[in-house]
């Protein structure tokens, strides 16, 4: 089936006043958060096409190991509906103290309109302990800073805005657009969360949480993983993938496209509905405090091994595979019990789920 590139080549040469920013724009933008726009704009603001020249005459381009976004910048940036979009305000924020990985950039439309697109994770060891940090705190440092982020931008423009992202960076989407200032969320029009995580309870029982809700698109694939990972206020629009599995199908390179919008799906399959129901029980049988101890206890350990990437963790799995399980029989008696009590807890609360699915 057809893809975003698909729609760039087939659509890519209709302007925005010639056909209204659709959902496909929307992936597209998200996608693009990806890439390492601090090599190629200005704060002030690059158009795409300008950014892919200088692109062109970088000596080190960075390397993505997951997620690379050149091939579809590349694209976008060359087709007559993207290639004067205006990308601008990009930042980029990794700290292992603060266990934080955030990354924003805002584009601007011909028509004045904004996309503020946020990041989803990335390959580092900070970025995929901060996503299971969603599972405990009500706020992570990322939404923090994507709040700051969103509420910078709608001060300092106009124009209505548009507000998304894949992955965690949907999660930030949502966050920011639900808990910036009360007067700033009038300009905004529509947030997207492609396959993105939900939210601890306490969040979307918020106000804003639920003013935001009539304005919230939360697509997920068919196998979703990720997008069905904690609580969600709202039913997510199911969309088919060409990926093989759930992890596959996160892609969003693989999500299938027919003209200017994402086809349907007609229901999750069995295995992501027994594994949302699954984590589901898991979670709500866990206190607060026993999910910061298994966040922490395993990325404590993960940090340190001698590797900054899940990548190089996965390239040298033969020795970081011991290392890891030798890190974790050196914790206190206390915090193993703890660890080991969680894990029985996900094996019962998958084998009450299966006993109910037959």
């Amino acid at each position: 089936m057809a893809t975003f590139f698909d729609y760039l080549t087939w659509r890519g040469d209709i302007l925005f006043s010639e056909r209204p920013f659709n959902e496909v724009d929307n992936l597209i933008f998200s996608e693009m958060a990806y890439l390492d726009f601090g090599q190629v704009t200005a704060e002030s603001g690059t158009t795409l096409y300008a950014a892919y020249e200088a692109y062109q005459k970088l000596e080190e381009p960075t390397d993505y190991n997951v997620n690379n976004p050149v091939a579809l910048f590349i694209a976008a940036a060359n087709s007559k509906r993207f290639y004067n979009v205006t990308a601008e305000r990009f930042v980029n924020i990794l700290d292992k103290e603060r266990q934080i990985q955030f990354c924003a950039v805002t584009f601007r439309l011909p028509d004045g309109t904004l996309y503020v697109a946020f990041r989803g994770t990335d390959s580092t060891i900070v970025g995929w302990r901060e996503d299971f940090n969603l599972s405990y705190m009500d706020e992570t440092p990322a939404q923090g800073e994507a709040v700051k982020y969103l509420e910078d931008v709608i001060r300092n423009t106009e124009g209505l805005v548009r507000v998304g992202g894949h992955s965690k960076g949907g999660n930030l989407a949502v966050y920011a657009a639900a808990f910036c200032a009360p007067e700033l969320r009038d300009r905004i029009v529509a947030v997207y969360s492609n396959d993105g995580p939900g939210f601890t309870k306490a969040n979307i029982e918020r106000e804003g949480f639920k003013e935001m809700l009539p304005k919230l698109l939360h697509y997920i694939p068919e196998a979703s993983i990720v997008g069905t990972l904690f609580s969600h206020e709202k039913d997510s629009i199911i969309i088919k993938s060409d990926g093989k599995n759930g992890a596959d199908q996160h892609f969003a390179e693989k999500w299938q496209i027919e003209r200017d919008h994402l086809v349907r799906g007609e229901k999750q399959t069995k295995v992501s509905s027994v594994l949302d129901d699954t984590v589901d029980k898991w979670m709500n049988g866990l206190s607060l405090e026993e999910r910061k101890t298994l966040v922490d206890t395993i990325f404590d350990t993960l940090e340190g091994l001698d590797a900054e990437t899940m990548a190089e963790l996965t390239r040298n799995k033969w020795t970081a595979i011991p290392g890891f399980i030798k890190g974790l029989a050196g914790q206190e008696a206390d915090v193993r019990k703890t660890v080991m009590d969680t894990v029985v807890k996900l094996a019962k609360s998958g084998k009450k789920v299966l006993m109910k699915e037959e």
